[in-house]
């Protein structure tokens, strides 16, 4: 079954905006931007079944840099949130 290219397109926008705030928890706030991520990514994961594979290194790949940046924020003694 094809998939239409504009639903395939807006999903790989957002799997990659999930990526940018991921890598944006690393230097602000990580509890903040987390869950924006992650809406980000799971809504680009449900418009689309084409982009499976850059769903999870997106998924993989926030998770991570939350971990890092919340480690980040508790030793150089930031804001959490």
């Amino acid at each position: 079954m094809k998939q239409d290219s504009t639903s395939a397109t807006i999903a790989g926008a957002l799997l990659v905006i999930g990526i940018a705030i991921g890598v944006g928890e690393l230097f602000f706030r990580p509890f903040l931007l987390a869950p924006i991520a992650l809406v980000s990514i799971l809504t680009g994961v449900m418009l689309s079944s084409q982009n499976r594979r850059l769903g999870a290194i997106a998924a993989v790949s926030a998770s991570a840099f939350f971990v890092i940046g919340a480690a980040i924020a508790v030793w150089g003694s930031h804001p959490l949130y």
